[in-house]
């Protein structure tokens, strides 16, 4: 599905000294969300190669939504 009328970004970070092997799944388990909330319309993750500011992000997980209640119920509630 395309198109949505609500758009999020989120940013994480994963800590320097965790596993390659657990970063993979964080990364996977956030890719296939898309199956287990049927109201996300579009996503995108990648990973940060330079952050600027106080937090050392390594994460932006962008995602389109149905709407304002297919943020708020399903994924807020997933």
């Amino acid at each position: 599905p395309t198109g949505g009328t609500v758009y999020r970004t989120l940013l994480l970070r994963v800590s320097p000294d965790t596993a390659t092997e657990t970063t993979a799944r964080f990364e996977d388990e956030l890719r296939s969300m898309r199956r287990y909330v049927k109201t996300i319309t579009g996503w995108q993750l990648s990973r940060v190669e330079e952050a600027v500011g106080a937090s050392a992000w390594t994460h932006v997980f962008e995602q389109t939504f149905t709407g304002v209640d297919g943020l708020m119920g399903p994924y807020l509630m997933h």
